[in-house]
């Protein structure tokens, strides 16, 4: 099992230009996992033991994603990590300062699920512990405690999962 996953990390450090991943036990892959990054930072992905990236995932790696155990990300999710900075309303300059983007790094707790085609946007900070993101469901903001499942465009609360 060891030698399998450092033949598939080697591979990913041969076709992607990140150098360092920090996994922990079991990473699970699809192959047509894509990595999405617009800036040269090597340590902007954490993921947890026995966590879950499925097929077609999209993952902007702009600025820090943090994945817990027991997680599962599945086909067609989006999870984006920066915005642009707009001046104005009449002034469309992406520049402020120098920087045209503004990253945001998130945190998805442990035991958390999300489901095909749901957006992660990045006002999104933190979803917590146990917390459900629907198929399609566009989350605009960060969960508000653990063990929520939220759907829905833009997402709301739907209901609190008993434990």
């Amino acid at each position: 099992m060891v030698s399998k996953m450092n033949k598939i990390l080697g591979f990913i450090e041969r076709v992607l230009p990140i150098r360092r991943i920090i996994v922990h036990s079991i990473l699970m892959v699809d192959p047509h996992f894509k990595f999405y990054r617009t800036v040269k930072s090597k340590e902007n992905l954490k993921i947890g033991k026995n966590s879950v990236v499925s097929y077609m995932a999209h993952l902007d790696l702009t600025a820090s994603i943090t994945i817990g155990e027991d997680c599962m990300i599945t086909d067609g999710v989006r999870i984006y990590t920066h915005s642009h900075y707009l001046l104005n309303k009449r002034d469309f300059s992406l520049k402020k300062e120098g920087k045209a983007v503004k990253p945001n790094p998130i945190v998805i707790e442990d035991n958390v699920i999300i489901y095909s085609n749901a957006m992660i946007m990045p006002s999104v900070k933190r979803i917590h512990k146990g917390c459900m993101i629907l198929s399609g469901a566009i989350l605009t903001r960060s969960t508000t405690a653990p063990y929520q499942i939220w759907g829905g465009n833009p997402a709301k609360l739907i209901k609190i999962k008993e434990v």
